[in-house]
């Protein structure tokens, strides 16, 4: 055997290991619970929408937020925004999560885009309501520090101490209708979200969660 075809087999043998290694586990785990639309309708339609208030500013001290064992390494395509909450009404930590699906035709916007300057500016009394999954809801292993709910913002109530049924909307001021554009805007459009919520299910929730809620 010459040290050429010497070389190409180690080279062989070296990508194979790496693909066993490495790309057999998400390969594994995609064919085993991959994520149809049923299970993406399962989960919206298990879910309800429930009113939250930012009682405190966003917690700094929130759990990294990573990628489940289907990827092998973090994935550019998709531009995620979470921030964690404590809400007192359900006694639980929440988190909501925004995911960039790409850009909306209608007006040149991404759904990140129309949520994360209001929810990046976001003070202290803020309400909104937003979707949960009620098996993650009443689940006692979801709502702590390690492990919050994940929820999807959908309406503002309240705005920074702004309530939003009493805006002028007859009001022309730039600022004025700047930030109704923006309040407007918050309300994610239902395709957006369903892509949004597919997103989280496939890349993000653990794989063993997974099978446990669809098996």
């Amino acid at each position: 055997m010459s040290d050429r075809t010497k070389g190409i087999l180690v080279l062989i043998v070296i990508a194979v290991g790496l693909f066993l290694a490495l790309g057999l586990e998400p390969l594994i785990n995609k064919i085993n619970t991959p994520s149809t639309k049923k299970e993406i309708e399962d989960y919206i339609n298990n879910s309800i929408l429930e009113t939250f208030t930012l009682e405190k500013d966003w917690d700094e001290e929130q759990p990294k937020f990573n990628l489940n064992s289907r990827r092998i390494s973090e994935d550019a395509f998709f531009t995620k925004f979470n921030r964690d909450f404590y809400d007192e009404k359900h006694n639980k930590y929440f988190k909501i999560i925004v995911f960039n699906m790409g850009v909306n035709p209608s007006n040149k916007t991404t759904y990140i885009d129309k949520q994360l300057s209001l929810l990046r500016n976001m003070e202290p009394y803020t309400t909104f309501t937003a979707l949960v999954n009620k098996d993650q809801l009443n689940n006692p292993d979801y709502g702590t520090k390690e492990n919050p709910v994940p929820i999807w913002a959908q309406e503002l109530l309240v705005y920074n101490n702004i309530k939003i049924a009493d805006l002028d909307t007859t009001a022309t001021d730039r600022e004025s209708v700047y930030f109704r554009y923006n309040v407007e805007a918050f309300k994610p459009e239902p395709e957006l979200c369903r892509e949004s919520i597919k997103t989280y299910l496939i890349y993000y929730m653990p794989v063993e969660e997974f099978k446990e809620m669809f098996r």
